[in-house]
Order: structure tokens, then C-alpha cells, then sequence
């Protein structure tokens, strides 16, 4: 969108004619200062272009014996809780929470540990986005342990809902979503990934760094829109079934899932700015989905797919078949779903969306999008 100016003039008003050459020099000295942010804009757009083209690169799969579709961007080390606690001098500053440079590793009743993914170091968040420490990860665990020993949920709510946002997207997609399902009685856990910085597997390795975290947690549940469907999956290809000790497996919501791929991104994968915006895991969805796609696991509990579309004014061209204007109807599909609906909202606010909160709601307590009776299942044969 176009910087209004709240100064232009009507086109119906006639212009005022200058009373001397001092009027005309004025007008003249008005332009050169909105000149000279247009070129800063521009400059800084350049800029900004450039660190994404940069961090992109960065950020691409590291040569390795693991297939292609396991391979992972980062080349951290995993976090190291014995290691010498080294932590640096901290004012207490507000912070966007994460976005796409960040990765949670631990989260506490909303406080959480995070990893940069530019840079490596770790940061402790309080629940209003406040940095209260920095350094390793040992440091931040200390400095974890110290504020908040433990979670005060997790005494009666042993059933643990994990939301896991899309590409491109923050935590801040579940705010819809979240509080109904702490009415609900659930424990709530909004798991934010640097999506646009990492491959699957990537953000597989954290996801299963959180679980592993969680405090007096009986039961697991996931919810995930768009891409985070495939970082579940992902995580189950490598842990497909619990550890001893770790909590039972629940229910699942996939919101808009390219289950089957995204033919957006395959045609768009030519376009310079697609790599430099969506980073490896976008890529994966287009370039590499053949390789990846044997090492996304279905889930083996009950799981169900919601997928936008139907009742849209618009469709992508970009994509055939019906569609919520990002992945089509038939890319949601994953054979073995036990429930699947079809609902006539676009794919970006589908979290948001009452309809949508309250179907997934029913399926996490029951099994079912509706009623058993009117179950839509998947069969486990159909083809993909």
C-alpha cells in the first residue's frame, strides 16, 4: 500500500496560483525532503533485501550423509544444559517474542528459552515478550529455574495442547485459538519457530527438545497450521512412538496442511525472491518435496484435517482445483484421518476463524469435527 499524504489536494480543487518566484522555491524545498525518504525507502528496502538474501543463504541444508530430506540448515550444537553457564549483561527490553529469527527450545508458563538462529545465542523471555537474560543455554535454564522452578499449570492440567503457527507466521496466530482452549481445561503451549530460517528437520529438533520439557505432562495434543502440520510430522518420522517415560499421544488438527505438496511453491520456486522470503523450508515444498516427503510420517492417533476453501468470491490461479488461496483441497487430504471438513475461509486466517476454533475444539474432546455419525474419515487406501 501507498504512503497516504494527508496534504495532497483534492483533483477537483484548482491549484493556487504562486503570489511570487519565493512561493515557487517554497514548493520546490517541500518536495526535496519527501524526495530524499523515497530514495531512503528505497535504499533501505535494497537493504533489507540483501540480509534476507544473506541469512537465506545461510540458512540452506548442510552437506551430510542423512538423505536430502532429513537434512538440517543449522549447524549448532544441540542445547547443552551442562555446560559452564556463561551469560551477559542484560537490561530488561521488550522484544517482538521471536518471529523469524528465533526458535523456542523450552517453554514454561509462557516464559520461554529461545535460540537465534542467525547467531546461536540463547535469550530468556518473560510472558510479556521481555528479555530477562542472555547467553548460552545453560544460563538461561539457570536463570529459568530461578524466576519460575516450575510450571503452576502443569499441578492439575496434564493434558497439553502444542499450536505450531506456518510459514512465515509468529505465535501470535493462535491468540484466537489459545484462550478457549485454556477454558476448555487444556494446558496450552504455543510452540514459535524461525520457519522461514531452517529446514523441517530443523524445527522438528526443537519441537522435540519442548516436548521433552514439559512438566508433569500426561497427554500430548498438536494443532498446527500450514507448514507446522509438516514439522509434526517430520518429528514423528524420527520418534514415532513415545519414549518410556514421555506423555501418551492425544489428538491432532491439521488447519490447511500441504499434506500432498503445494503446487504454489512449485511454480514459484523460479522466482529469486521465493528462496530469498521462504528460505529452506519453503524450498522443501517446492525443489525438494520428493526427497522430503518419505520422511513426513502419518500420525498414529487420531488426527483430523480442516481445509479452507468452497465458499471463497476468489480462487489462485496459481493453483488448480478448489482452493484457500495458498493449498488446494486435495493437497490437504492425508489418507488415515479419522474426520475432514472442508470450511469457506481463506488459508492465512483460518486460526482466527469462530467456525474453526470450534470445530477444532469438538475434535480435540471427542474425535469428531460433528457428531460420530457424521464423521468424513479418509480411508488409509486412498490414493495420494
Amino acid at each position: 500500500m501507498f504512503p497516504v499524504d494527508r496534504h495532497r489536494r483534492s483533483s477537483c480543487q484548482a491549484p493556487l496560483a504562486p503570489s511570487n518566484g519565493a512561493s515557487s522555491n517554497a514548493a520546490s524545498s517541500k518536495g526535496a525532503p519527501r524526495t530524499w525518504r523515497l530514495a531512503m525507502g528505497i535504499v533501505g528496502l535494497a537493504m533489507w533485501l540483501t540480509f534476507f538474501a544473506a541469512t537465506t543463504a545461510s540458512a540452506q541444508p548442510t552437506g551430510s550423509d542423512e538423505p536430502s530430506g532429513k537434512r538440517r540448515a543449522s549447524d549448532y550444537p544441540p542445547p547443552d544444559p551442562n555446560e559452564a553457564p556463561e551469560g551477559y549483561f542484560n537490561l530488561s527490553l521488550g522484544t517482538f517474542g521471536g518471529m523469524q529469527f528465533w526458535t523456542d527450545f523450552v517453554v514454561r508458563a509462557e516464559w520461554r528459552i529461545q535460540r537465534n538462529e542467525m547467531t546461536g545465542h540463547y535469550r530468556l523471555l518473560d510472558p510479556r515478550n521481555v528479555r530477562q537474560g542472555w547467553g548460552n543455554y545453560a544460563h538461561c535454564l539457570q536463570e529459568l529455574d530461578r524466576r519460575l522452578p516450575t510450571d503452576p499449570a502443569a499441578a492439575d492440567r496434564h493434558h497439553v495442547v502444542v499450536l505450531l503457527h506456518g510459514l512465515g507466521r509468529a505465535r501470535t496466530s493462535w491468540r484466537e485459538l489459545a484462550p478457549r482452549l485454556e477454558e476448555e481445561g487444556f494446558r496450552v503451549v504455543t510452540f514459535g519457530y524461525a520457519s522461514t530460517r531452517g529446514t523441517l528437520s530443523d524445527h522438528a529438533a526443537a519441537l522435540d527438545h519442548v516436548l521433552r520439557h514439559l512438566e508433569r505432562c500426561e497427554t500430548v495434543s498438536f494443532v498446527a497450521h500450514s507448514l507446522g502440520n509438516l514439522v509434526v510430522r517430520r518429528y514423528l518420522d524420527e520418534r514415532p512412538e513415545p519414549l518410556l517415560g514421555d506423555p501418551q499421544r492425544g489428538r491432532m488438527v491439521m488447519l490447511g496442511p500441504p499434506n500432498l505438496g503445494a503446487q504454489m511453491a512449485r511454480r514459484l520456486k523460479d522466482n529469486p525472491l521465493f528462496g530469498i522470503v521462504w528460505g529452506a523450508s519453503g524450498e522443501q515444498l517446492s525443489d525438494h518435496w520428493a526427497e522430503v516427503e518419505p520422511h513426513l510420517a502419518t500420525p498414529s492417533f487420531e488426527f483430523g484435517v480442516l481445509a479452507g476453501g468452497g465458499d471463497l468470491a476468489v480462487t489462485n490461479p496459481l493453483v488448480d482445483g478448489d482452493d484457500d488461496l495458498i493449498v488446494s483441497v486435495d493437497e490437504t487430504r492425508l489418507p488415515g484421518a479419522c474426520d475432514f471438513r472442508r470450511v469457506g475461509i481463506n488459508h492465512t486466517f483460518m486460526p482466527e476463524s469462530d467456525e474453526v476454533i470450534e470445530l477444532t475444539i469438538r475434535f480435540l474432546k471427542q474425535g469428531c469435527f460433528e457428531t460420530p455419525e457424521l464423521r468424513q474419515p479418509i480411508p488409509a487406501t486412498e490414493r495420494r
